[in-house]
């Protein structure tokens, strides 16, 4: 969509990147995807608290026609915890999700995926699977 054509009060990819900043917290961060992927036309869901839910379902969990993502997202040197790890490997080997963990200075690859510009195969985020 050209800038001329999109509603007024939107933002193309390139310049919701060029805002964004790197040095945030989780939930920052977790603002930015949610917003970078609802721009671009998918369902996301996560949850607001996990108080009371199960350990180490991915943070973010997005959908738009026949994908399903599964993001968890971490900052700094964070790595996932092993029940994230437990998670995200039985969402991968169901062959259905593709599974990914995700950091702030990952944004540009998380755009090229969510446009289907990089296919999840090939991306350097995706989850590698327990060792």
């Amino acid at each position: 969509m050209s800038k001329r054509s999109r509603p007024k009060g939107t933002m193309s990819v390139e310049d919701y990147l060029a805002q964004a900043r790197g040095d945030v917290d989780e939930s920052q961060f977790r603002d930015q995807v949610v917003s970078l992927a609802k721009l671009l036309d998918w369902k996301v869901y996560f949850t607001w608290s996990s108080l009371h839910s199960p350990a180490g379902f991915p943070d973010l969990l997005l959908v738009r026609k026949d994908r399903v993502f599964a993001a968890e997202l971490k900052v700094k040197n964070r790595k996932p915890t092993p029940a994230q790890q437990e998670w995200l490997q039985v969402l991968c080997d169901s062959g259905k999700v593709d599974t990914f963990v995700w950091r702030p200075e990952n944004l540009v690859e998380i755009a090229s995926l969510l446009q289907g510009r990089v296919a999840p195969d090939q991306a350097l985020t995706r989850f590698k699977g327990v060792s």
